[in-house]
C-alpha cells in the first residue's frame, strides 16, 4: 500500500494493516512507529538548493542506491507544488494507493500525484481523478472527507479497499459509540452552550470549517460562524469582537515553537483583546491540531478533547499530556502581549 494521507494512515495503523504500508508523503512517517517506509511525495518549498543538487549527483537507481525523486511539477489547490517519485511508484507498482486530492478543485486539471500514477503506468491517462479507480494495476482511493459523518464513512472506504471490512466496522462501530457516550453526557448535564471561536490560523486570521464545526456542537459548544462541511474562513479581527467568543481555541502544530508563541502575542497587541469574554474568563487554549484537524480515528478523541476543555465537571477523562496549554493569568491580572507565553500553562 501507498498511502500519501497522514490520517488514511492513521486509519491503516487503527485497522491493523499498517506493516503494509511501503510508500508515504512527506511528515506520514511518525503515523507508523518502528517502522521505516519510503517517502514518495515531497513538498517542493521544503526543498533546498543543496538537495536538489545533491540528487542531480546521485548514482542511477539501484539496490543500493534508491531512485532520486522524479519531479512531477504542478500548480494546483493553492499553487502548492510537490515533488513525487515516480520510479518508485514504476518500480514498486502498489497494489493500492491512498491519496487525499487527484485532481484540483479549483478547475479539475490533474493534480501532480495523478499525473504521477499515469506516467508510472498505474492507472489511465485517460482518468481524471474518480474517488476510486481500478483501471490499470493499482486500485486508487481519494479520501477527502468534509464533515464528520464522511470521516468516519472513510475508515469503511479504506477498510474495504484494503481488504478489512470486518475490522473497519469494529472501529466504526467503536468510534460512533465514543460519540454518542459525548453526546448523552452533554445533552443530560449541560445548562448553557458557550459560544466557542477556534482559529486555525493567526497570520491570517482562520477560523476552522469542515468537521470541526461539528466537533464542536458534539462537545457542547455554541457553533454560530460555519455550518458543519463549510471550509475555513478568513476573519477580520473586528469580526473576532464581533463575535465575542467566550472560549478561544488556537490550534498549532507546535505548542511552544517561538513562532506560535509570537503570534500569539501579537494577537494579544490587538485593540479590544483584554475585552474579549474568553479572555477575561481565562479560557484561551493552545491545542496540538493533528487531534482535530487530521480526519481519521483522532478526531473522536478531539472530540472528547473538547468536551472536557469545554465542561471538565462533566467529563473526567484527561487530555492527553502535552496536547492542551491553557492561559492561567489570575484574575484581574494583565501582562505585555509578548509576556503572554509565559502564562500558558499545560491543561490536564
Amino acid at each position: 500500500i501507498c498511502c500519501l494521507s497522514a490520517a488514511a494512515t492513521e486509519v491503516l495503523v487503527a485497522l491493523g494493516v499498517g506493516d503494509r504500508v511501503v510508500g508515504v508523503a512527506e511528515g506520514c512517517q511518525s503515523s507508523i512507529p518502528g517502522q521505516l517506509v519510503y517517502t514518495v511525495t515531497r513538498s517542493r518549498t521544503r526543498r533546498t538548493q543543496e538537495e536538489e543538487e545533491e540528487e542531480e549527483g546521485r548514482p542511477r537507481p539501484s539496490q543500493d542506491h534508491p531512485a532520486p525523486p522524479h519531479s512531477v511539477w504542478g500548480s494546483w489547490s493553492g499553487g502548492g507544488e510537490v515533488d513525487v517519485d515516480v520510479e518508485w511508484l514504476r518500480r514498486e507498482r502498489p497494489g493500492l494507493v491512498i491519496t487525499e486530492e487527484l485532481c484540483s478543485p479549483a478547475n479539475f486539471h490533474r493534480s501532480p500525484i495523478l499525473n504521477a500514477l499515469v506516467e508510472a503506468g498505474l492507472v489511465g491517462s485517460g482518468d481524471q481523478g474518480p474517488s476510486s479507480s481500478t483501471c490499470g494495476p493499482s486500485s486508487i482511493l481519494m479520501s477527502r472527507p468534509r464533515s464528520l459523518c464522511e470521516v468516519l464513512e472513510s475508515v469503511l472506504q479504506i477498510g474495504a479497499a484494503a481488504g478489512c471490512q470486518g475490522s473497519a466496522a469494529q472501529l466504526t462501530f467503536s468510534l460512533r459509540a465514543r460519540l454518542r457516550q459525548v453526546c448523552v453526557a452533554v445533552a443530560r448535564g449541560v445548562q448553557r452552550r458557550p459560544r466557542v471561536l477556534s482559529l486555525e490560523g493567526l497570520n491570517p486570521l482562520v477560523s476552522g470549517g469542515l468537521w470541526l464545526p461539528e466537533m464542536k456542537s458534539l462537545a457542547g459548544a455554541a457553533e454560530e460562524l460555519l455550518e458543519p462541511g463549510a471550509p475555513s474562513m478568513r476573519l477580520r479581527w473586528e469580526q473576532v469582537l464581533q463575535y465575542h467568543p467566550e472560549v478561544l481555541l488556537i490550534t498549532t502544530q507546535h505548542l511552544h515553537s517561538d513562532q506560535t508563541m509570537n503570534e500569539v502575542g501579537s494577537l494579544g497587541s490587538q485593540p479590544g483583546w483584554w475585552a474579549l469574554p474568553a479572555v477575561q474568563a481565562r479560557r484561551v487554549f493552545l491545542l496540538q491540531s493533528d487531534c482535530l484537524t487530521r480526519p481519521g480515528p483522532r478526531v473522536v478523541e478531539g472530540v472528547e478533547l473538547l468536551a472536557r476543555i469545554l465542561n471538565p465537571d462533566l467529563f473526567d477523562k484527561k487530555a492527553p499530556q502535552g496536547a492542551v496549554l491553557k492561559l492561567c493569568l489570575e484574575n484581574g491580572q494583565r501582562c505585555r502581549p509578548r509576556q503572554l507565553r509565559n502564562h500558558f500553562k499545560p491543561f490536564t
